[in-house]
């Protein structure tokens, strides 16, 4: 399994097996606390070998460091490769999130588990300096 794309992004989309990411971000600035950041995706693509045609079990999330507060709940769910056209099967994973409320600044693991293979990635939340 290799891991070809793992963002945060303003939107994104899928058409055909081709991604369509905008805005990808590793930061978010926000007036005040608590705060509603209105949309946003997680988007990964995933590739796996032949010998990996089965049902995979992923798990995405985003977690404060420092504390048990989740700002994205640990969402699990299962996906098929299908059958490989050649030596890869690909899974293209976009998930939209909407209306989230963050409730204070910090650093955050952005994280995506696969067969419990666990990638990380930092999103660091801040307040804006008046």
């Amino acid at each position: 399994m290799q891991i070809d794309i793992f963002t945060l992004c303003d939107n994104a989309q899928e058409y055909n097996g081709k991604m369509v990411i905008v805005g990808t971000f590793n930061m978010i600035t926000v007036p005040k606390f608590p705060h509603v950041y209105s949309e946003f995706a997680f988007v990964a693509s995933i590739r796996f070998d032949k010998d990996e045609k089965r049902e995979h079990d992923i798990e995405v999330g985003i977690k404060k460091c420092d504390s048990e507060y989740f700002l994205i709940a640990p969402a699990k769910m299962k996906a098929s490769t299908a059958e490989p056209q050649g030596e890869y099967s690909y899974i293209n994973l976009v998930i939209k999130v909407n209306n989230v409320t963050i409730k204070e600044k910090g650093k955050y693991i952005v994280y995506l588990n696969i067969d419990g293979e666990k990638r990380e990635t930092i999103l660091m939340v801040n307040e804006l300096q008046k």
